[in-house]
């Protein structure tokens, strides 16, 4: 949680917000997914604040985080065009 703290400027317990997302645009993660754990690839914002790209898996009923990070400008304007076919 440090490392992403330091690296990210988010916590682990932050970065769980943007599940709360009601526009979460969540992919399955073919390229990185196994037999044993599927992965997926999320964009959603915090607070309606800051876009977060995450990638992640379930596992025992709980989200588990391999990683996260504020979203680059080209994934942003992928979730808001997101966003936007979806409020229309």
């Amino acid at each position: 949680d440090l490392i992403n703290i330091q690296k990210h400027g988010f916590s682990f317990s932050e970065i769980l917000e943007v599940f709360d997302d009601q526009y979460l645009l969540k992919k399955f993660d073919a390229a990185h997914s196994t037999i044993d754990e599927e992965r997926y690839f999320s964009i959603g914002s915090i607070r309606g604040i800051v876009v977060i790209a995450t990638s992640h898996t379930e596992r025992n009923g709980r989200t588990r985080i391999i990683s996260a990070r504020k979203a680059e400008p080209k994934l942003q304007e992928v979730y808001n065009d997101y966003i936007k076919k979806i409020i229309r």
